[in-house]
């Protein structure tokens, strides 16, 4: 299937000729031909998506295939779900081939001119959505550039930690309606996270901090409707320090770390690598306060 040779294609690096360009453009401008191609849109966004990375001198005397290539990308992204009911959908879904693809060329897009706003909003959009391959589609490409993306490495894994707080204070189905519309303007808050211009070190991912003010608000919010009695079969809510980010978005996003190659700095993986696991081991320690015997859970990575 196409996306598949399309993914081969992205891993290899190796530039489009004029043939294959203009094979990926006809399929991209006829909506997906391939008969044996069952998931058509994704093969669109997925040819669109290599004609953007790996076809850039064709495309700068193709100027109205280079528009048409972002055109499908972008409405790729502004597909991402806003509401709670359809991130909850998309967090716990099948993992979406199309958002991988287009995380690779807005990524690609970004590099070339990271004064683009609109890129740069665009990957703050994807990396939001909890989908781990997008997460780590755009965390390799980082990792080879981090030395030329300067602050802004450390901006989109800070991103990265915030959202996987964020994600855990998903209001429940059968939350009030409020709950909901308060956690959507957090979201959109966390959306217009800016990845250039802010200065931000390695200190910027503190682990147990975002997990610390999780469990407090997570705390409050249960809390209140426990004493309005909404809950109160639930029984009095406790603090909680443990359990309290997305371990398995954390997974995503350290991957090329934890199972990976790392940066090729040692000093600088292994400072990482001790800040994932001090707060891997606290929360651990919180487990086995909890657990019935006393046993301390598994690490996560």
């Amino acid at each position: 299937m196409l996306p598949d040779r399309c993914r081969d294609r992205l891993s290899s690096g190796q530039a489009l000729n004029s043939s294959e360009a203009e094979y990926l453009f006809s399929f991209v401008e006829n909506g997906g031909a391939e008969p044996d191609d069952d998931d058509k849109a994704g093969g669109v966004v997925a040819a669109a998506a290599t004609l953007l990375v790996l076809a850039n001198d064709w495309l700068a005397t193709n100027p109205a295939a280079q528009a048409r290539s972002i055109e499908v990308v972008r409405a790729t992204v502004a597909d991402i779900p806003t509401n709670v009911a359809a991130v909850r959908g998309r967090r716990f879904g099948r993992t979406s081939n199309d958002l991988a693809f287009a995380a690779h060329a807005t990524m690609h897009l970004w590099l070339e001119d990271r004064s683009n706003l609109e890129c740069e909003h665009n990957l703050v959009r994807l990396l939001t959505t909890g989908d781990l391959q997008v997460a780590r589609v755009i965390m390799d490409l980082a990792v080879a550039w981090r030395e030329a993306l300067g602050d802004a490495w450390w901006r989109l894994l800070q991103l990265g930690v915030l959202w996987s707080g964020l994600v855990l204070l998903m209001p429940r189905d059968d939350d009030e309606e409020a709950a909901a519309t308060v956690w959507g303007v957090w979201l959109a808050r966390l959306r217009r996270f800016r990845l250039s211009g802010e200065a931000t070190t390695i200190e910027a991912l503190d682990f147990k901090r975002v997990a610390a003010a999780v469990g407090r608000m997570r705390f409050d919010r249960e809390m209140r409707n426990f004493l309005a009695g909404d809950d109160a079969w639930r029984g009095e809510p406790e603090r909680q320090i443990g359990d309290l980010l997305d371990v398995q978005f954390l997974d995503g996003l350290f991957a090329w770390l934890l199972a990976g190659d790392g940066t090729g700095d040692r000093g600088l993986d292994q400072e990482l690598t001790l800040r994932i696991w001090d707060y891997d081991a606290m929360r651990a320690k919180q487990h086995a306060k909890t657990e019935r015997y006393g046993e301390y859970d598994l690490p996560s990575q």
